[in-house]
């Protein structure tokens, strides 16, 4: 069906039902009459336009009534309050919406706490109310609710109404619009047009606006001061966390030192006869001793380099694909890894040892070009989003087309469905068994079966000249996203590109905060029904985190039909005979 609004208005293709203000072209804020007169008017002329067009005739006339009905409501200062309170509940309901999916998981982290209060900004939501919100949830740590009926009972306002947005422009007896477009007998406005006495709490409405304003107007003041602060915590976090995981590495090389030493003074005191000897040369020269422990030079981050860990290559015959893929696959040979971490986030333990059968995987996230083609021969729905930061990453609906000089790019705007709906298409055109790799198969091909920290070992992202992955700022080259492949010190010990940094990654698993804990060791994977739970694992962190979230074991979960520019993917192929 076609979009009516995108097609005779102009607007944006993705906006289904758009409010008032989208209708004539205005921003939100307080037009004027005049302005919203002369708005009025160009729309007008719009339609006008069309007007020998017998395949609009109907959609012309329905657009008419609904320009009527925007004019008549932001025209009048009073009538413009009173929406502007509808669109400010619904927002708000909205807002509480986008929060669930962050608080499944049981806890929320100073950036995902950053990034809500971002979002409540660009939802037009007072400042001072998205914070004190976040702050309250996050202080109470309570679950939210499940239930749509739940988050309505925070605003009994928006309770058993019809949309106040909807092209109809209806409403019941809360206050809103009827069919002539006038707010009805138990709203602020009787028939005349004349306020009543219950209009009088409008007086209210403005004065509570006008405290808003200075809160607003305060909040901004010091945003950059909040901003310095979510930053130095996030820092600090990062440094809480190295220090963890360099102190275990250090208590550990230090044990098997005392080890390497005892086991020289032994061999030295067991020597009849009296030797000169240089500590150094000594130490090199037992190290091929089966009573040293070699662990040491195993905990060294051999892959620091962007290099390979050739002892996980070939150790089996790799098996025959019969047919040729978009991308020249990894083979992940079968065997055991360790999955989690034992002092993490709450879902990312306990660390315990998985078997997995082998699998190949893609080295890189499927790119833009490699989209391209499943596009246009399926005819499929291209990416595309109506907000403003998505607007360098749209494709072009007309030429089904992706943005110019960005084929190397890996996709996003892609929602798990349509990543689902990539692999089936790839697994018949090449008669293979193609999916979304399961968290298991991710996290190993990550961090190969060392336990690393990051894909390419324990060392930071940006270290001593090295730039191992793209996430959050300049420091690395790029100001969004890079092309696939840009990292290659950044390399998995399997040799994949890109698994931390870049664009989060969509994986085949249902979120489940207590998986890793019920899980089978032996191919586990978590599926659920997606009309009783449809929240699924994105892992790798993206170009918009910071380097806490780039660790191989950190999981995000989100609603398996959203798309975001930060959310991509990549494939695994399982092999026909095991």
């Amino acid at each position: 069906m076609d979009n009516i609004y995108h097609n005779l208005l102009g607007l944006s293709q993705k906006e289904e039902k758009p409010n008032y203000y989208q209708i004539l072209g205005l921003k939100e804020g307080k037009p004027t009459s005049q302005e919203v007169e002369k708005y009025y008017k160009d729309q007008l002329q719009k339609l006008q336009g069309m007007g020998n067009n017998p395949k609009y005739k109907d959609a012309i006339l329905f657009l008419k009534g609904e320009l009527r009905k925007a004019n008549y409501t932001l025209s009048d200062k009073t009538r413009r309050t009173e929406y502007d309170i509808l669109l400010h509940t619904m927002r708000v309901e909205l807002f509480y919406k986008e929060i669930y999916p962050f608080r499944i998981k049981g806890y929320i982290t100073e950036e995902e706490f950053s990034y809500l209060v971002r979002r409540g900004r660009q939802l037009r939501l007072s400042p001072t109310r998205v914070v004190k919100i976040l702050s309250q949830e996050k202080d109470e740590q309570e679950e939210f609710p499940v239930e749509e009926k739940n988050v309505k009972k925070r605003f009994s306002t928006s309770s058993s109404s019809s949309d106040p947005l909807s092209p109809s422009g209806s409403s019941d007896q809360s206050g809103r619009l009827d069919q002539s477009g006038r707010l009805d007998q138990s709203g602020r406005l009787d028939q005349s047009g004349q306020l009543d006495r219950s209009g009088q709490s409008v007086v209210y409405f403005v004065v509570i606006g006008v405290l808003f304003l200075f809160n607003v107007y305060f909040f901004f003041r010091n945003s950059t001061l909040q901003e310095e602060l979510n930053d130095y915590k996030e820092k600090h976090y990062l440094r809480l966390q190295e220090y963890s995981e360099t102190k275990s590495s250090l208590l550990e090389m230090l044990s098997q030192s005392k080890q390497k030493s005892l086991n020289l003074e032994r061999k030295i005191q067991s020597s009849s006869v009296d030797i000169y000897f240089d500590p150094v040369e000594t130490l090199s020269a037992t190290s091929s001793d089966k009573s040293v422990d070699k662990s040491v030079d195993k905990s060294v981050d051999k892959n620091a380099d962007g290099n390979v860990d050739k002892s996980l290559v070939n150790k089996e015959e790799v098996p025959k694909l019969g047919a040729k893929f978009p991308q020249e696959l990894i083979y992940v040979s079968a065997g055991s890894f360790f999955m989690g971490r034992q002092e993490g986030n709450p879902d990312e333990f306990p660390k315990r040892e998985i078997f997995l059968d082998s699998y190949f995987i893609s080295p890189f996230e499927v790119s833009n070009r490699e989209y391209r083609e499943f596009v246009q021969e399926m005819r499929y729905k291209v990416p595309y989003l109506s907000s403003e930061e998505a607007r360098p990453f749209n494709w072009d609906p007309t030429t089904r087309d992706y943005p110019e000089g960005r084929g190397d790019y890996p996709v996003v705007i892609v929602n798990w469905r349509d990543a689902i709906s990539y692999c089936d298409w790839l697994a018949k055109k090449t008669d293979s068994t193609v999916t979304l790799p399961s968290e298991a198969q991710w996290e190993k091909a990550a961090r190969g079966t060392k336990s690393f920290f990051y894909p390419w070992g324990n060392s930071k992202a940006i270290e001593k000249g090295r730039i191992r992955a793209n996430y959050k700022g300049e420091r690395d080259g790029f100001a969004e996203l890079a092309p696939v492949g840009a990292f290659p010190d950044g390399r998995s010990p399997y040799g994949c590109y890109d698994m931390s940094g870049n664009v989060y990654e969509w994986c085949l698993d249902s979120y489940d905060k207590y998986a890793y804990q019920e899980l089978p060791k032996r191919n586990p994977i978590k599926i659920k029904n997606l009309n009783e739970w449809a929240y699924k694992v994105l892992r790798g962190g993206s170009w918009k985190r910071n380097e806490v979230f780039l660790s191989v074991t950190y999981r995000l979960a989100q609603h398996c039909d959203q798309a975001n520019i930060h959310w991509g993917f990549r494939y695994v192929v399982v092999p026909e005979e095991r």
